[in-house]
């Protein structure tokens, strides 16, 4: 993302906070909008331009766009761990939080839904599913520690109050 110099990370965040809008205005999946941002995030790190067609976006992924997003491990993780509704809620706004912040796009897809759920799970008191998620994840809880303190001070200290979609 670093050689790109046309977009700021606000501007990303207006565009992530506009595409979840259009995602809940049109009653799409959660899949369709991680896949959505997933695929703007690997066309503004390839691109020389800005403003191109869709079918440029397709040829510089060479219409490779089978990605591995984070809504395939949450689903994932939530039927391993079978998390109540609050809990499952939580987990998805930690994620969705992560989709305005450039500090986040390098990050595994599977790496960062469990780090959100990690969190989640801490927060809500359930740490008994620690090892559950360990298991299903093939993460090593330890792993993920410093990636749960930056999604926990991502939470504290968000400075996009004024991206109501998200939130």
């Amino acid at each position: 993302m670093n050689r790109q110099i046309e977009i700021t990370s606000d501007m990303r965040a207006i565009l992530v906070d506009w595409l979840v809008e259009v995602q809940v205005s049109f009653e799409m999946t959660h899949e369709t909008l991680y896949l959505v941002v997933k695929l703007v995030d690997f066309y503004l790190m390839k691109r020389d331009e800005m403003l191109k067609m869709e079918i440029y976006i397709l040829n510089v992924l060479k219409f490779d766009i089978n990605i591995p997003v984070n809504y395939h491990f949450q689903c994932r993780y939530a039927r391993c761990i079978h998390p109540n509704m609050k809990t499952l809620t939580l987990f998805l706004y930690i994620y969705k939080m992560t989709l305005l912040e450039y500090d986040y796009v390098q990050e595994k897809a599977s790496k960062l839904a469990t780090a959100s759920l990690l969190l989640a799970l801490y927060m809500r008191s359930l740490g008994h599913c620690v090892s559950i998620l360990e298991y299903y994840s093939a993460y090593r809880i330890s792993e993920l520690y410093s990636l749960v303190r930056q999604l926990n001070k991502l939470l504290i200290f968000s400075s996009y109050n004024s991206l109501k979609t998200v939130s």
